[in-house]
């Protein structure tokens, strides 16, 4: 038996229905499913029917449910979605559906009894969808209790901000600005229907100068864990969330068995003084209890799950596979099923805490949410269900076990796989983009595919000596450095220079001089022997080579073996001591990626290496480590 409970988000208002909702059906052997609705309009993308249809719950509740767009309530559209299954609201109040609240209107009465009794007389009333039961009903009964006590309904202003934090606090800085404008008086006191909606009236009022409550008194609507939280605490009314979702799931359990269920349930809602209304009031509520994890335990893992670059980086299935195979063990996240979208399927891209080997798993409905392999892991458990989508387009479905302790991590993990998801889809199209490309080259001709190469090659060769040109050099090396940091195996360098070489062509002729650098370059491509090792000309009469997977002392010996080489040619030179072409070296290697942080930094101490063995008297080597100084190797 699954029970999908139905919102818009991870709030502590769904956090404590959920919470509720689970110790019943869990009692009863069964799940919940808190299905998120994904950023879409609700009357296009039509997802809950669609789960509904797919067999994927037994039960749905709905909580005050807007469209993501809009901003409107959208509780009739997805009542409609979920029709053939049992339904239960929470404070919807639609006259087919038994409905589960708090007794609303005392609870607003009693807001506004606590405001007007602390002597303000300027209410702000914030007010969630105009088509909410719980908004209006609560609008309702604060307006009459405040005529009641002398303060005309027409005197108190309403803002409608859609149970919305940000929302709430753009409309109140709105306000407040056209009241400085205007000349008129700042509210001094504020009802705002839920506790996201009363900590935006806060920010606004903090950020226009107005304290808390000095100048104005706010109380909220829900004692979540967030009101205790914010500065000063937030007064609020609790209603018992918890005791609502074990009431919703009692209804839903009795309308699975055929039973008789009560069409309208309502608890108690409790004034809890904070100091939003009285600095002086003692903390003796300290709000809904939650279960504690180790100190910083859900700081370190939620920003390890965010920062984590291999999630965002991965280009394939199976580098996001591996990517959450080497993260989440270090995460509280027990449970996690990720699949992805193509062709209209789902493809399992990874299973944590279940033993699946997801190769083999065939495709199935999305709206399954999971294959069949891996299905009974829906059937226990309370369960947090997200679709992905990237703009209009569905990337894929993310199921992971839900822990109040650990919250932040579960919505770290969601707001990450929706990027690293729409980055691979988006990484595909390019790579098929590419494919097709390559296909209509090699669909030309014979001749054309031939010059393309010749193009392809003579660019990335230096047409003097033959040698590999300077972006050729560049390019090898980031794959190289790359791989270094990837394997950790060493990647050295060497930079040669020849010596004495201005002389050279003053005495000689830059004709003589090109015919040097050709022989040079020859020289130290014979003294190169690894299938891997690249030689390019780097400038001038400068040559560098790559050795991956060559430690200090194997960029020694080919150092070595380009002196050799180079003496035994015995080219002459008319302008050197020696009588003969000669070059200064040297090479630097890295045995830790993040000692030298990148391969330019490489690159520049193999230049401060051959700038040592030219101070030393030239035709020699010199070497760099990055555990040390730099160390000299005497000409062989």
């Amino acid at each position: 038996m699954r029970v999908a409970l139905v919102a818009n988000g991870l709030g502590d208002y769904v956090v404590r229905i959920a919470a509720g909702m689970s110790e019943v059906i869990g009692t009863a052997g069964g799940s919940v499913l808190v299905v998120v609705l994904p950023p879409v309009p609700v009357t296009r993308g039509r997802w809950l029917a669609r789960v509904v249809a797919g067999g994927a719950v037994d039960a749905v509740a709905l909580t005050s449910v807007m469209d993501p767009v809009s901003g409107e309530a959208c509780v009739a559209d997805l009542l409609e979605q979920a029709a053939g299954v049992p339904l239960v609201t929470l404070g919807v109040a639609h006259p087919a559906v038994p409905d589960v609240s708090c007794d609303n209107a005392a609870g607003a009465s009693a807001a506004a009894r606590h405001l007007l009794g602390l002597g303000r007389r300027r209410p702000l009333l914030v007010a969630g969808m105009a088509d909410s039961t719980d908004s209006t009903v609560r609008e309702a009964a604060f307006l009459a209790t405040c005529e009641q006590l002398g303060v005309p309904g027409g005197e108190v202003r309403l803002l409608r901000a859609g149970y919305s934090r940000e929302l709430a606090y753009r409309r109140t800085t709105a306000l407040l600005r056209e009241d400085a404008v205007g000349g008129t008086r700042a509210p001094d006191c504020v009802f705002a229907v839920n506790d996201e909606m009363a900590m935006g009236v806060v920010d606004a009022l903090t950020v226009h100068g107005l304290r808390v409550p000095d100048d104005v008194a706010v109380v909220g609507f829900d004692a979540t864990e967030a009101a205790v939280a914010v500065e000063p605490g937030l007064t609020s009314l609790d209603q018992d969330l918890l005791e609502q979702g074990r009431c919703a799931a009692r209804i839903l359990l009795a309308r699975l068995r055929g039973g008789r269920v009560p069409r309208r349930v309502r608890t108690r809602a409790r004034l809890v003084v904070r100091g939003s209304t009285d600095p002086a009031a003692a903390r003796e509520d300290p709000g809904p209890a939650v279960p504690a994890g180790p100190a910083g335990t859900t700081a370190r893992n939620h920003e390890l799950l965010l920062l984590h670059p291999g999630l965002l980086s991965a280009s394939s299935a199976p580098d996001l596979r591996a990517e959450l195979a080497a993260l989440l063990p270090r995460t509280p996240l027990r449970r996690v099923l990720l699949s992805r979208a193509r062709d209209g399927e789902g493809e399992l891209v990874h299973g944590h805490g279940v033993d699946v080997d997801v190769s083999p798993v065939p495709r199935f409905a999305l709206e399954r949410l999971v294959p069949t392999c891996v299905e009974t892991q829906l059937d226990h458990g309370l369960l947090v269900v997200h679709l992905l989508t990237d703009g209009d387009r569905e990337t894929g479905v993310l199921v992971h076990e839900h822990d109040a302790a650990h919250r932040l991590s579960g919505e770290a993990l969601h707001r990450v796989l929706t990027a690293a998801l729409a980055r691979l889809v988006r990484a595909e199209q390019l790579q098929e983009h590419a494919a097709a490309l390559e296909e209509l080259v090699t669909s030309r001709t014979a001749e054309l595919r031939e010059a393309n190469e010749r193009l392809r090659a003579a660019l990335l060769v230096d047409g003097l000596t033959g040698l590999q040109n300077r972006g050729s050099f560049d390019a090898a090396l980031q794959a190289a450095w790359d791989e270094h940091e990837r394997t950790g195996q060493p990647l050295s360098v060497l930079m040669c220079d020849v010596d004495h070489f201005k002389v050279y062509n003053d005495v000689l002729g830059h004709l003589a001089g090109d015919r040097c650098l050709r022989a040079v370059a020859g020289s130290v491509a014979e003294a190169v022997r690894g299938g891997r090792d690249l030689v390019a000309r780097f400038g001038g009469e400068e040559f560098v080579v790559l050795l991956p997977g060559a430690d200090a002392e194997a960029a020694d010996k080919v150092a070595r073996r380009v002196l050799r080489r180079l003496r035994a040619a015995g080219l002459p030179h008319p302008g050197a001591a020696s009588g003969r072409v000669s070059v200064s070296i040297g090479h630097a290697t890295s045995a830790r990626p993040d000692v030298l942080g990148e391969p330019a930094v490489l690159v520049g101490r193999a230049d401060q290496a051959l700038y040592r063995a030219k101070t030393l008297g030239r035709d020699r080597s010199a070497g760099w480590v990055d555990a040390g100084t730099p160390s000299v190797t005497a000409s062989p």
